[in-house]
Parts: C-alpha cells; sequence; structure tokens
C-alpha cells in the first residue's frame, strides 16, 4: 500500500522555526515525488505540549488518509524519496525506530 508523509508544526512565541522547517520540509518532499501532508496547528505555545500532540495527530491523519503513515518530525531533512517505506513495510501494522537507517536522527513512524 502507498504511504503517506506526515508532520505537524506549532511554533512557540515569536519564533517561526517550525513553520520554516514545514515549508521546506514540503518543498524536499514535493522536489522527490513523495505524497505529503504537513499542517500548521494552533498548538500550545509550549514545546513539550506540542510534542505530547503527536500521537493523536498521527491517529487522525491514519483516519483521514486510509492508508499507511510515516511520521516524519518537521526539521527532518530527506534526500531520498521515502517510497522505501512502501516495500519495505508491506505487511507492518507499526513501526518506530530511531535508528532506522545509520546517520538518521529523526524518529520516522510508520502506521
Amino acid at each position: 500500500m502507498k504511504s503517506i508523509i506526515v508532520s505537524y508544526f506549532s511554533d512557540v512565541g515569536d519564533s517561526t522555526y517550525y513553520s520554516d522547517h514545514g515549508k521546506r520540509l514540503s518543498k524536499e518532499l514535493e522536489t522527490l515525488g513523495d505524497k505529503y501532508s504537513i499542517v500548521g496547528l494552533k498548538g500550545h505555545n509550549d514545546y513539550r505540549a506540542n510534542c505530547l500532540s503527536k500521537p493523536l495527530f498521527i491517529r487522525e491523519m491514519y483516519h483521514k488518509y486510509k492508508q499507511n503513515i510515516v511520521w516524519l518530525d518537521v526539521d527532518s531533512l530527506v534526500h531520498k524519496s521515502l517510497s522505501l517505506f512502501d516495500s519495505l513495510f508491506e505487511k507492518a501494522h507499526i513501526v518506530c525506530s530511531a535508528h532506522f537507517h545509520p546517520g538518521m536522527k529523526p524518529e520516522p513512524f510508520y502506521v
């Protein structure tokens, strides 16, 4: 089943760090031809509280798109298409790894 890459951003205070990364990640994924949905959320004006929104957001995206989900932190850098998830995890339901590939810092999450 084809996957969709999802992420969100919620800036804290006057910073645009996460929204800037959301724009950059969207361009990277579009250039690579990956299907994605990156959403700006109002957030809680608190980094930790914003991070705690991930499980609910991932569940909402899974139900919205009714297809496999690949979560990426919005400040992740993508250099190659992430279509490898389509074949690598064909039979998986949920995979979470902090060290999926050497040098990969973010935690991709596949549902």
